[in-house]
């Protein structure tokens, strides 16, 4: 990617990227960021390692991209700074060192195609991904790339949790039992879906905490500069 390319030091807020998945019932949002105003002067001009995983660099200009063509989430659904989007930009990357080394797993070309159609209508058509490439110096295979990957990575999440989170009718039970009131009025039948849902979600996110945390360790994933993105 050609950095010289850009022309300011402020992003703009990138696209909501909706991803039709083929064969799947997983949907993957590419979450829409606030504009976000470097904290450091020129970083158009100058690229820079933000951290290494194995060893291995990763850039700041990679990030932006990714940021700035919508591949890239945020629990938050907004970023105030940098350090908002390194967390969830080098999850992906442990994610898909883990994929890369566990091999088997990988999304089709059907797949593939089906969210590159979708992406471009969030585009506003091939004038406007062209006009977009061009500013950035990108070239559209790179963000279709990026995109695979980006599809990838979240759909193996997904799987990779899912495998892990079980609710039994006891936990729903005990949930209900030690706090009614959290789940509003009505009987534990009623309101047996909601606690099912809200315990998978519980459960999910605490099984994908731990598991990023272990990867963070497993790929050796090192901070540089002081930036940390809200990694320990």
């Amino acid at each position: 990617m050609d950095t010289h390319k850009r022309s300011t030091s402020s992003l703009t807020a990138p696209l909501v990227i909706v991803i039709p998945v083929l064969l799947s019932a997983v949907i993957f949002f590419a979450a829409p960021v606030k504009a976000v105003r470097m904290p450091f002067p020129e970083w158009t001009e100058v690229d820079r390692i933000v951290a290494t995983i194995n060893g291995n660099p990763v850039l700041l200009s990679d990030l932006m991209i990714e940021h700035e063509f919508g591949l890239l989430e945020h629990p938050q659904r907004e970023a105030d700074s940098i350090d908002d989007l390194i967390e969830p930009f080098l999850n992906r990357l442990l994610i898909l060192e883990e994929i890369g080394e566990v091999g088997g797993f990988s999304i089709s070309k059907t797949q593939a195609e089906g969210a590159f159609r979708g992406y471009m209508m969030t585009f506003g058509g091939d004038s406007a991904f062209r006009n977009k490439t061009e500013e950035w110096g990108a070239e559209p295979a790179d963000i279709k790339r990026r995109l695979t990957r980006a599809l990838t990575a979240s759909l193996y999440t997904e799987s990779r949790i899912r495998f892990f989170v079980n609710i039994l009718p006891s936990d729903i039970e005990d949930a209900y039992r030690k706090d009614p009131d959290r789940w509003g009025e009505g009987s534990l039948f009623a309101v047996w879906d909601t606690i099912k849902e809200t315990l998978q979600g519980e459960a999910f996110k605490r099984e994908r905490n731990r598991w990023l945390a272990s990867l963070k360790t497993r790929y050796n994933l090192h901070m540089i500069n002081g930036n940390n993105g809200g990694l320990q």
